[in-house]
């Protein structure tokens, strides 16, 4: 189990598929992740 704070690398793929589905208007809640990550997802 990862402890909090720390940084798991996440592959190209499923990167993608974040963005793509936050742009469909659910990726936050499809995929759990928090915005803050989306926005860096997105400033990549």
């Amino acid at each position: 189990m990862a402890r909090r704070g720390m940084k798991k690398t996440l592959s190209l793929d499923l990167s993608t598929r974040i963005v793509e589905a936050y742009e469909a208007e659910e990726g936050m809640r499809r995929f759990k992740v928090s915005q803050g990550m989306v926005k860096k997802l997105l400033s990549q």
